[in-house]
C-alpha cells in the first residue's frame, strides 16, 4: 500500500516542458477525474475522499503537500494507529472501517504509482 517517493510515477509538465511538483491535491483531483469518466458511482468518489482526508489528517499533510512525501513507513503507522485506537480508548473504528479506510486509500496511492 506504500507510495515511496521514488515509485511515484505521475508527473504534471509545465507548458515549458519542465517538471513541477506534483501535489496530494492536483494527483487526488485527477484521480477523482479520471474515476469519473471510467463511471465510478458518486459515493464511491466520496469514500475516496474521505478517506484520504483522514489519511492527511493523520499525517499532517494537506493538498499543497508534495506527493513524493507520502512514504510507506507513514501508511504503516497510520494503519497501525487506526488498529490501536481503540485498544487506547479512542474513537471506535471497527475493522470493516479500518480496512474501507485502507482499501480507498491504496487504491489512490497505486493509481499515483502507475
Amino acid at each position: 500500500m506504500a507510495a515511496q517517493a521514488a515509485k511515484v510515477k505521475r508527473v504534471i509538465k509545465s507548458s515549458a516542458n519542465k517538471v513541477k511538483v506534483v501535489t496530494i491535491g492536483d494527483a487526488f483531483n485527477e484521480f477523482i477525474r479520471e474515476k469519473t469518466a471510467d463511471g465510478v458511482v458518486p459515493k464511491t468518489l466520496h469514500n475516496y475522499t474521505q478517506s484520504v482526508e483522514k489519511f492527511k489528517a493523520f499525517a499532517n499533510f494537506d493538498d499543497s503537500t508534495d506527493i513524493k512525501l507520502i512514504e510507506k513507513a507513514k501508511v504503516l503507522e497510520w494503519i497501525n494507529h487506526m488498529k490501536e485506537t481503540k485498544a487506547n480508548g479512542g474513537e471506535e473504528l471497527t475493522a470493516a472501517s479500518t480496512n474501507h479506510y485502507i482499501r480507498d486509500c491504496r487504491s489512490f496511492l497505486y493509481w499515483c504509482m502507475n
